[in-house]
């Protein structure tokens, strides 16, 4: 099934058709509201280009990967980009006890977020696949436009909506993502088992808003009582898959 598409593009026409919408509403002249809606637009556009990627990272507040306390998981994410070519990402930690990790990227390079609840959980060929399944998230042409759309809808009104399944295409993208991450590691049990560590913990993370909720390999929004988008695929269902390969 198809998704519409959120792009910046479509971001920036959302915010400048919500001011108008205000203006018009307070009783202003069409023509200030009408500019007042296009400056709205020019300053979403330029926030949507401006570091995306920090924004996000600062908003969910992760710090700098220790290489040396995280020297697990500077190994696997070495070994896995040396081995298939890839530009190592900055590692980030949210010093959290729920379970995610997300990937995101803008013109300062690629980066790699997980929780430290994440980090604490997995074996090492868990978390290989794991990594693969965010480096394979890196490699795909709709992460850049993903992670700026997602950065401006954090600092927007409808930041609170689970609007993130919108940003990513097809539905069957995020099963792809985990078959192409199995083809980088060609251990199909190291996924599901990060995958269901996932699925047997809390995986919302406080200080993230659902509309991102796109970015983390598990998509789940809501706090203790998460669920699914309708448009998204369950965790129980990837792991399904997987298990029939």
């Amino acid at each position: 099934m198809t998704r519409t598409r959120l792009t910046v593009g479509s971001t920036a026409a959302l915010g400048a058709a919500l001011v108008i919408a205000i203006a018009i509403g307070i009783s202003l002249p069409t023509v200030i509201a009408l500019l007042a809606g296009l400056v709205a637009a020019v300053l979403i556009l330029w926030w949507g280009t401006r570091n995306p990627a920090g924004q996000l990272i600062e908003r969910v507040r992760a710090e700098p990967a220790d290489l040396v306390q995280n020297d697990r998981l500077a190994h696997v994410v070495h070994g896995l980009c040396l081995s298939h070519g890839i530009a190592e990402p900055q590692l980030w930690i949210i010093p959290t006890h729920s379970r995610n990790a997300m990937a995101v990227v803008d013109r300062s390079g690629s980066h790699l977020v997980f929780t430290k609840g994440l980090l604490a959980e997995v074996d090492r060929l868990q978390l290989e696949g794991l990594v693969a399944h965010l480096l394979v998230r890196l490699g795909k042409d709709d992460i850049a436009e993903g992670t700026r759309a997602a950065a401006l809808t954090t600092r927007t009104p409808w930041r609170m909506l689970p609007i993130g399944p919108w940003l990513v295409g097809e539905s069957q993208h995020i099963v792809d993502v985990d078959m192409d991450a199995v083809s980088l590691t060609r251990f199909p049990p190291g996924l599901i088992g990060g995958l269901q560590t996932l699925f047997h913990g809390e995986t919302a993370i406080e200080s993230a808003s659902p509309s991102i909720s796109h970015l983390w390999i598990d998509d789940r929004f809501g706090g203790t009582d998460a669920i699914y988008h309708p448009q998204s695929i369950a965790l129980a269902d990837r792991i399904e898959v997987l298990q029939e390969l």
